[in-house]
């Protein structure tokens, strides 16, 4: 009996183990993702283009916090996107 329970509650553990590890994975792709987009936007993209890229990266970025609200990374690279956006709209740089 102790033996079926043990096994049982190894399955049970190795089965989360799983799951949670292809969550992760899921998250780690789509934010690496979302980080090339932005390298991409933030240094190759004309000023036009980047307002188009950082609005979908906005989208992009409010489902991955929706989807993983423990995750910090996903929060901070809503922050960076946020801020990338803000200074493309705003043309800071003239303060130069």
């Amino acid at each position: 009996m102790k033996i079926l329970t043990l096994c049982t509650l190894l399955c049970c553990l190795a089965t989360n183990t799983y799951a949670n590890s292809g969550s992760n994975l899921n998250f780690d792709k789509a934010l690496l993702a979302v980080q090339q987009q932005w390298a991409d936007a933030n240094y190759v993209k004309t000023k036009k283009a980047q307002e188009t890229d950082f609005i979908e990266l906005q989208q992009q970025l409010t489902k991955l916090t929706n989807q993983y609200p423990k995750r910090a990374e996903a929060w901070i690279w809503h922050g960076i996107v946020q801020s990338s956006f803000a200074g493309v709209k705003s043309d800071w740089t003239h303060f130069l």
